[in-house]
């Protein structure tokens, strides 16, 4: 458990350098950083092991994709980790859809920045590019989620 204790250090550190707020859980394997695009906050999570770290946001849950879009949003999804670099798309066991990146813990800012910056891009090209094309419940979704409605 210390190294991985020492990789969260690091990770606090890399995130006072780029002046980013964020919380340590009490275990002090994982952190949660609040991130704020124009009015919306959402939230990022670190999560560190011995070998490796996840950033990841959820971008909807399961019970907010209607039944008849879900093989919709999937196809959106795969055919944007295909086209974007860096955005990984994933969904997890109960069907709640992040954006998300995984990477070794031995990395250095360079590569957290990148891959910070990713998921928060994935995030905003979900709402902005592909929920307006998915369109129906997807969409207005996103609005609400934007501000926009």
């Amino acid at each position: 458990m210390t190294d991985v204790l020492e990789y969260v250090e690091k990770v606090k550190g890399w995130l006072d350098e780029l002046n980013l707020n964020y919380f340590v859980s009490q275990s002090g394997t994982e952190i949660m950083l609040p991130y704020k695009i124009d009015e919306r906050t959402f939230n990022v999570r670190i999560v560190v092991a011995p070998e490796w770290m996840q950033l990841f946001c959820q971008i909807m849950t399961a019970n907010e994709i209607p039944q008849e879009l879900v093989s919709t949003v999937h196809a959106n999804l795969l055919l944007a980790n295909f086209n974007l670099n860096e955005v990984t798309f994933s969904i997890d066991p109960e069907g709640n859809i992040y954006s998300e990146n995984d990477m070794p813990a031995e990395s250095d800012i360079v590569t957290f920045k990148s891959e910070l910056g990713a998921v928060v891009f994935g995030y905003q090209y979900f709402f902005e590019q592909l929920a307006p094309k998915i369109g129906g419940a997807v969409e207005k979704l996103s609005k609400e989620k934007l501000g926009l409605t």
